[in-house]
């Protein structure tokens, strides 16, 4: 089963103290041997077995991961690489701000996480959200209190609106999470090796995206109606 190691920590280390061209370019077969390779075996097991029991999620891990390389063309920030590896599983898309399946966010300079949920939906997706919740309120209820959810992901994460439009203010006093504008699932830890650093990485991953599977089918169904 393909693993990270400490390795990979340290050149995420590294590459965070020496965010230029020059470095990397010296250091990027070490990227692709000891971080990348392994991180895209990773991605290629998860995406395997999460597929055969939810074939909305296959892909590919090159669809799955983002490149290390920063666009910087409208940001101050000119650091031209990221500091972290990531993948986005999701059946609306690796760029959609729905995340039906799992977030893997790996770094060493900032905390490591999974994650899962609606992390930016637009004002559509945002009404098609608020309207399953009013629709399907026990539904919700159900996902959100299970215990092995709350246990592994807490209360659901996100921005909340500071003025909701009508009719869903009407409910708002019954169903407060219709204030969220983000409906997220989070995980993280500032200690790599609680998330990632494991040689059962892969099962890790599996077991977040199972816990979180319900509420991503929910969303999935809210926005696919």
């Amino acid at each position: 089963m393909a693993h990270l190691n400490k390795a990979a920590w340290q050149f995420l280390s590294d590459l965070a103290a020496n965010n230029n061209r020059e470095w990397f370019h010296e250091n990027k077969k070490k990227f692709e041997t000891i971080v990348k390779q392994p991180f895209e075996e990773i991605i290629t097991e998860v995406i395997e077995r999460i597929s055969d029991q939810d074939p909305a999620l296959a892909t590919t891990a090159k669809e799955a991961i983002f490149r290390i390389y920063k666009d910087t063309r409208f940001s101050n920030d000119k650091r031209p690489y990221k500091e972290h590896v990531s993948a986005h599983l999701s059946s609306f898309g690796k760029q959609a701000p729905i995340i039906d399946g799992l977030y893997i966010h790996l770094s060493a300079s900032e905390d490591c996480f999974v994650a899962s949920g609606a992390y930016m939906p637009d004002k559509l997706q945002l009404l098609a959200i608020r309207d399953a919740i009013v629709a399907e309120p026990e539904r919700v209820e159900s996902i959100l209190s299970n215990p092995e959810l709350k246990k592994v992901y807490g209360d659901l994460k996100g921005e909340k609106n500071k003025i909701l439009p009508q009719p869903y203010k009407d409910y708002a006093a019954q169903y407060p999470i219709l204030w969220h504008k983000q409906y997220l699932l989070s995980h993280s830890t500032s200690k790599a090796e609680d998330l990632f650093l494991k040689e059962d990485i892969v099962d890790r991953l599996l077991y977040y995206y199972e816990v979180a599977r319900p509420w991503s089918l929910f969303l999935r169904d809210a926005l696919k109606a």
